[in-house]
């Protein structure tokens, strides 16, 4: 293994502590997850834009090249559930490749309202401007940079939405089973809170179908139908099954 100085010393840490240069960059990651400055964020001309967010992207560039060079490798990733974020990494690293993940909106109402406490025509306006906004980068770059997989599809075949992702980023496939694939000790998520938690999915018949009202299920049919680049997605995402059982 190569010694490294900090910030670097602490790879294969589980779970993983946050790193000096993600830590001291707080402004790049704060200016550009929060909604409240996002208007902020689309006024900074490009030049300065660049100026002030690059440092923190070829830091992580860095990191990752770290990672490369150590013989017992873990798994890292970058969580960017901001599109504002994956817009700025696309303008910086033109060969970024992109994986738009979707969720059927039914699905992702009946969390959302468990968890946070907003009006649901909000969540569903969010999650309505989120996903137009991921397909507007995606119809900027090259199609050969984009994917769309919808969760649905994911937890139903594994195996076969992985190997698809897999070969959309250049990883060569695996011959065995999907569950021998991860080892969770080794799994990263760089800059997040978010659990290492891997798990089956069971099919079981959806929460949300005896929790959500008529009045929020309507909203978001009629939000969907202007969502028109959806629409061949909606068989992957259960939508028919969904809106009229």
């Amino acid at each position: 293994m190569i010694a490294m100085k900090d910030p670097f010393r602490w790879l294969t840490a589980n779970p993983t502590p946050i790193p000096h240069f993600l830590r001291d960059q707080r402004i790049a990651t704060t200016l550009i997850r929060s909604r409240r400055l996002a208007i902020l964020y689309q006024l900074i001309p490009k030049e300065i834009k660049f100026e002030i967010f690059s440092s923190y992207y070829r830091q992580t560039d860095r990191f990752f090249k770290a990672l490369s060079r150590i013989e017992h490798k873990s798994n890292y990733f970058e969580g960017c559930k901001s599109v504002l974020r994956a817009q700025l990494i696309v303008e910086l690293y033109p060969e970024t490749k992109i994986v738009h993940l979707i969720k059927n909106p039914y699905a992702y109402l009946d969390s959302c309202i468990r968890r946070v406490k907003k009006p649901y025509r909000s969540i569903v306006n969010g999650w309505v401007n989120y996903h137009n906004n991921a397909k507007d980068i995606g119809d900027h770059i090259e199609s050969k940079s984009y994917l769309q997989i919808t969760f649905e599809e994911l937890t139903k075949t594994p195996q076969e939405t992985v190997e698809k992702v897999y070969d959309f980023i250049g990883v060569p496939q695996r011959s065995q089973n999907i569950d021998q694939w991860v080892d969770p000790r080794f799994i990263h998520v760089v800059g997040s809170r978010s659990k290492n938690v891997f798990k089956t999915v069971e099919e079981k018949e959806p929460r949300w179908k005896k929790s959500l009202t008529a009045d929020q299920m309507k909203y978001i049919h009629h939000r969907i139908e202007r969502m028109h680049w959806i629409k061949p997605l909606l068989p992957k995402l259960d939508w028919h099954e969904a809106y009229y059982s």
